[in-house]
C-alpha cells in the first residue's frame, strides 16, 4: 500500500479546519487548528528559538502532520529560518519515546555523508513533555516544489535532466551499504529530545543499526528482531517463513497460507537451480527509499538566459528527497525497480493506462516487453528518456555501458532473469 507523502507539504497552500471530512481535524480527530497553532507557537521555549510565527497548516501524510513555520532565532530578530514540523498521527499514549522520530533523525543524519540533499533535523523531541504534548520533529524546509507538479509540462530536455539527476541520487544511494539486511533504526543511546543549539551536522558513524524486517501488519504486526539473515535466500526464507506463521495464526484455514507455502517452495527451487549465485554477500545491502516517487522529490527549475524569455530552456536540480520513513537496507537486486514514471507517467486521465502519480511501484506488472523498441506505448520522446536514463545509470553502477552490462541492469530492474 502506498503511503501518502509528505511531499505535498513543500508545494501546497494551508487548508481550514472547518470543512467536514475533508481535514485531519475530522479524519484522525486532531485538534482544531485553530487552537493547535497557539501550542505550536509556544514552542520557541522547547526547541532554543526566540519565537516561532507564521504558523500555517500544510497538507500531510498518512503518518505525519505537516505545519510550517518561521523561526527567530535569539541572536537576531530579523534572522528567520523557514522550517517544516513533522507530528506523528498516531504516536502512542505513554512515557514511552517515540521510536519513529528518533529512526527518522538517525536516517537523515546518516544520509547526509553520502551527498544526497534531504531534510535537516533542526530539532526534536520524542516524548510528549513539551507544548504540543506530543512528539515532533523540526526539520529544514526544501527549497523548490515537488516534482509531480511540474514534470508533465517539462520539455524533454528537463526530463532529460531530471532522469540524470536521479541517476546521481541513486548511486549515491548505492554507495550507502549495510552489513545485513533489514529496517534502519537508532542504534542508540540518543537524547530523547534535542534544541536547535543542541544539533549539529556531524553524523557519528554507529547513529544506524540494523534491525529484522518482523512480520504482520497493524495489532498482529510484529517487532523487528534481531537480523540474523546474512544472503538473500535466506532473508526471503526466513520472511515467507514469518508471514506464513502469521496467516496460520489468524485463519487455520486461510487460502493466503498456501500462497505462501508456493512461495517457499519457489524460493526452495531457486536455490536449488543455483539462481541466488553471486548474490551472497555481508557487504551486498543498500539503503532502499521504498517510495522513491516524484511526489516526494523536491526540484528547482533555473532558466538559462534572459529571464524574460519564456522559449529559453530551464536547468533543473533536484534539490532534496522526502519520506525516508521506514528505509530499509537490502540487496541491490530489490532495490533496482527501473523509475517508470520517468517515461511513462501521466496525469491526464483520457489516456490510455497511463502510470499515474499515486501507482504504487509494483513493477512486476510492467514486464520489459511493455517499454521494447517495437512498443508503440512511448512517444519517440518518452523512449528517448528512457533510453538515456539506462545508458547514464548501467554506466555508474557497472563502470561501462558494455551489451553484458546492460542485461545484468534490465535482468536486475524487470525481474526478468534470474
Amino acid at each position: 500500500m502506498t503511503k501518502t507523502s509528505d511531499a505535498k507539504a513543500e508545494s501546497n497552500d494551508s487548508s481550514h479546519s472547518t470543512t467536514p471530512n475533508s481535514t485531519s481535524t475530522y479524519q484522525y480527530s486532531h485538534e482544531p487548528f485553530e487552537t493547535f497553532r497557539h501550542k505550536v507557537e509556544a514552542l520557541a521555549h522547547d526547541i532554543g528559538c526566540k519565537s516561532v510565527a507564521n504558523v500555517v497548516r500544510l497538507p500531510g501524510g498518512s503518518f505525519n502532520r505537516i505545519v510550517a513555520v518561521d523561526l527567530h532565532s535569539h541572536d537576531s530578530a530579523s534572522t528567520v529560518q523557514q522550517v517544516v514540523l513533522r507530528i506523528p498521527r498516531f504516536a502512542k499514549d505513554g512515557d514511552s519515546p517515540n521510536e519513529d522520530i528518533l529512526n527518522q533523525y538517525s536516517i537523515l543524519q546518516a544520509i547526509v555523508n553520502f551527498s544526497i540533499q534531504v531534510p535537516r533535523v533542526l530539532a526534536y523531541d520524542c516524548t510528549s513533555n513539551n507544548a504540543l504534548g506530543m512528539p515532533f520533529s523540526v526539520q529544514t524546509r526544501l527549497e523548490g516544489q515537488a516534482l509531480h507538479l511540474a514534470y508533465e509540462d517539462m520539455t524533454v530536455s528537463e526530463r532529460l535532466n531530471i532522469a540524470s539527476e536521479l541517476v546521481r541520487t541513486l548511486a549515491a544511494m548505492e554507495n550507502m551499504r549495510f552489513h545485513s539486511p533489514g529496517r534502519l533504526s537508532c542504534s542508540g543511546p540518543v537524547p530523547n529530545r534535542r534544541r536547535i543549539d543542541e544539533l549539529d551536522d556531524s553524523s557519528p558513524s554507529d547513529i544506524l543499526q540494523i534491525q529484522g524486517f518482523g512480520v504482520g501488519v497493524g495489532s498482529f504486526r510484529s517487532k523487528p528482531t534481531a537480523p540474523k539473515q546474512t544472503s538473500l535466500q535466506e532473508l526471503l526464507g526466513t520472511q515467507f517463513d514469518g508471514w506464513l506463521q502469521v496467516e496460520l495464526s489468524n485463519d487455520p484455514e486461510s487460502w493466503v497460507a498456501d500462497l505462501w507455502r508456493r512461495l517457499k517452495t519457489i524460493r526452495d527451487e531457486m536455490d536449488e537451480l543455483g539462481f541466488f549465485e553471486d548474490r551472497v554477500s555481508l557487504n551486498s545491502n543498500i539503503i532502499y527509499h521504498w517510495d522513491l516517487e516524484p511526489r516526494n522529490i523536491i526540484i528547482n527549475r533555473h532558466t538559462i538566459g534572459p529571464s524574460s524569455d519564456v522559449s529559453v530552456p530551464h536547468h533543473v536540480q533536484i534539490t532534496g528527497v522526502l519520506d525516508w520513513d521506514d528505509a530499509l537496507s537490502v540487496p541491490p537486486v530489490l532495490a533496482r525497480k527501473p523509475p517508470v514514471w520517468l517515461w511513462d507517467w501521466s496525469d491526464d486521465e483520457t489516456l490510455p493506462s497511463p502510470i499515474r502519480e499515486n501507482y504504487d511501484g509494483d513493477v512486476d506488472l510492467l514486464p520489459i516487453e511493455l517499454y521494447n523498441e517495437t512498443s508503440t506505448r512511448l512517444s519517440k520522446e518518452d523512449l528517448q528518456v528512457k533510453q538515456y536514463f539506462e545508458a547514464e545509470i548501467i554506466n555508474k553502477l557497472y563502470g561501462d555501458c558494455s551489451p553484458a552490462s546492460r542485461e545484468a541492469y534490465l535482468d536486475d530492474a524487470y525481474g526478468r532473469g534470474r
